[in-house]
């Protein structure tokens, strides 16, 4: 049990955290306004993005980000305003900010944001899983499993998901958040996890899926005397590979900063640390970040290629902006 000064000097240090936590909040959602409306200087509406000077498409037809995944962009960024608005409505109104079990709007739309967005980006990873695997229904089990029990666990408690309070919340309640956020992180490491092992075998592949295409105008027997042939295809081995690492790279990396971001969290919720103060607030905002940053990077990677390449075909990185 607390004594009154102890737990008058525990307010007032979880007050401290739980300000820095709207100022990361706050700070994360300027980051991601500035790395949103620089995609859009990739999408098809490239006049109202930051780089309105950038000429995106000098060689190609369409824009390297597509309408659709626009949309998706545009939507996540929607979501992450609206958690941000709340958090500012609740200072300036000055609500009763002590965690309670009501559905009130103030702890309903940061939940909201929090569950829509976490399933979104999962949703766009377990299709770019579809799409490198090209089609194979299989491996969406696990992943589509893995998304809907975390939603599922996330809808019964969106008042109580954004909380970082664990003593007001139920032992149910308790567990349902962190089966939530734990489906969320196994996801995203399984699917980051396949992804990057099908692209790094990809060049082995698609240079089989060649050296039998023209065997079937020359037997295999003769390519070695064809010196143009064989001289081409180990020129053009480095540059597949090389543009698949460079897809694996962005990826992993994106996926990994979101990944470690959330463990950390849930860990600092599991243990009621203060840190779950300030990590918890700025959630929606990361989710968009990674995801935004993630397309960013592709988006230009297909531009640097295009430009450097007489060939509009760019193997893989068109079909993770979803031409």
């Amino acid at each position: 049990m607390l004594s009154v000064t102890d737990q008058a000097t525990r307010e007032s240090a979880e007050a401290i955290w739980r300000s820095l936590g709207a100022t990361a909040s706050h700070i994360a959602y300027g980051m991601l306004a500035l790395v949103w409306l620089t995609t859009l200087s990739f999408s098809p509406f490239p006049k109202i993005g930051l780089l309105t000077a950038l000429n995106t498409t000098p060689k190609r037809r369409d824009s390297p980000i597509s309408l659709r995944i626009t949309i998706y962009l545009a939507l996540m960024f929607l979501l992450a305003t609206m958690a941000v608005v709340s958090t500012v409505l609740n200072g300036i109104l000055n609500l009763d900010m002590e965690p309670s079990d009501s559905w009130e709007w103030n702890s309903v739309v940061p939940g909201v944001a929090t569950v829509a967005m976490t399933a979104l980006s999962a949703a766009i990873t377990t299709y770019r899983l579809y799409i490198v695997f090209c089609g194979d229904h299989s491996v969406l089990i696990i992943p589509s499993f893995l998304v809907l029990t975390g939603s599922a666990c996330g809808l019964p408690i969106l008042h109580k998901i954004a909380d970082p309070s664990r003593e007001y919340a139920s032992a149910v309640q308790f567990t349902l958040a962190t089966v939530f956020y734990s489906a969320f992180i196994i996801h995203s490491v399984v699917c980051t996890t396949l992804i990057a092992r099908r692209l790094l075998g990809e060049e082995a592949r698609l240079m089989s899926l060649i050296a039998l295409r023209i065997s079937a105008v020359v037997p295999l027997h003769s390519l070695r005397h064809i010196p143009s042939i064989t001289a081409n295809m180990d020129a053009s081995g480095p540059e597949i590979r090389k543009e698949y690492r460079v897809l694996t790279r962005i990826i992993v990396t994106s996926t990994a900063f979101y990944t470690i971001f959330l463990f950390v969290t849930v860990l600092a919720y599991m243990l009621q640390s203060p840190l779950r103060l300030l990590l918890l607030p700025v959630i929606p905002q990361i989710t968009a970040l990674a995801a935004s940053l993630s397309l960013l990077q592709v988006a230009i990677s297909i531009t640097y290629r295009v430009r450097d390449t007489s060939n509009e075909v760019v193997l893989t990185f068109p079909r993770f902006a979803f031409q």
